[in-house]
């Protein structure tokens, strides 16, 4: 199936300037799309991993993926608490955010997010010093290179992706 249109993909929260003031506001990222086909984009456009602490959550995130996460804030929800991951809208792939939410509750469920890595052991190892468990050792699979699956602090279980 060939588009030739605008798609609205996903709602975010993003910063934007509003009268010389960073503000945080809920917009649509879109994508034009002409002569692709459906199978030509990725499906996925952000994520979000429900917490129970998002400070125990934070230093679990940052301590793993040797990376920092950065507020984003949502000013019509006082109770919403997000810590975005990083990301290049440009690259392939999708960003996302912890979010700390009082009607969404951590843990088990029906989706593993996958996070890519150059060597997905030493992010295993450092989900375990973190505070999290190992729920699959790295194994290998096939031409597609190497996974792990890691139970975080807040008890959801992640994916962990490498080629090598």
């Amino acid at each position: 199936m060939l588009l030739s249109a605008v798609y609205t993909l996903a709602m975010a929260w993003l910063p934007v300037v509003i009268g010389g003031i960073n503000r945080t506001r809920q917009v649509f990222m879109t994508l034009t799309i002409t002569g692709k086909s459906v199978m030509d984009i990725n499906p996925l456009v952000w994520f979000e991993i429900y917490v129970d602490d998002i400070k125990r959550a934070r230093a679990f995130y940052e301590t793993m993926l040797d990376t920092t996460l950065e507020e984003l804030s949502d000013p019509s929800d006082e109770a919403l608490t997000m810590l975005s991951f990083y990301g290049n809208h440009e690259a392939h792939g999708c960003s996302g955010a912890l979010v700390h939410n009082p009607s969404h509750q951590a843990g088990t469920g029906g989706i593993i997010v996958y996070f890519s890595c150059d060597n997905c052991e030493q992010e295993q190892q450092r989900a375990q010093q973190a505070g999290g468990s190992v729920v699959q050792a790295k194994m290998a699979i096939g031409e597609y290179g190497h996974i792990a699956l890691v139970k975080d602090t807040e008890g959801n279980t992640i994916g962990l992706h490498s080629l090598q």
